[in-house]
């Protein structure tokens, strides 16, 4: 008898394959684009991933120093300045995980919504039985909002192992 994992997942496989709506529809004033916006000379990609827009950011502001304009650019940015922008990184994926999926752990819609986005066949009717059905899911959080933003599914994978193999 396949375990329960076993079974969402086969569920998972077999759900119709329409795309995942976005659910923030204006990518200009997302917590990702806003902290983007700070750094005048980077040109944010809403359709690109979260992590690839932060190694080119970085990239684009070590990359040839002997430019005027990258000099002006990496002018105090050092070290800390970097851990600095790593950090408000972070904090603008929480803020875009948020702004998409709620705060409010008690909130029935939210997770409900969560299970839609995951294409979670037979979407449960409380809170527990849609805890119970996501907490069984190996996905990616970063992975999820960059997808979710984009409308297209969610990758779930098989195990912990897997997917750290992915994103490591």
């Amino acid at each position: 008898m396949p375990s329960s994992t076993e079974r969402r997942r086969r569920e998972l496989t077999t759900a119709s394959r329409t795309p995942t709506p976005s659910l923030v529809d204006d990518d200009e004033n997302t917590p990702l684009a806003v902290f983007f916006a700070q750094f005048e000379s980077f040109s944010f990609n809403a359709r690109q991933s979260s992590h690839k827009n932060f190694k080119r950011l970085i990239k684009a502001i070590s990359s040839d120093p002997n430019d005027p304009e990258r000099r002006a650019a990496l002018k105090g940015f050092k070290n800390a300045e970097r851990r600095a922008a790593r950090k408000g990184f972070k904090d603008a994926l929480v803020q875009d995980f948020n702004k998409r999926f709620g705060t409010d752990g008690n909130d029935l819609a939210a997770w409900q919504n969560l299970c839609n986005v995951l294409r979670i066949v037979s979407v449960p009717a409380t809170i527990q039985e849609c805890r119970q059905r996501i907490r069984d899911l190996h996905i990616n959080l970063v992975d999820l909002v960059d997808r979710a933003k984009i409308g297209r599914p969610v990758r779930v994978f098989a195990s912990l192992h897997q997917e750290n193999q992915i994103f490591t």
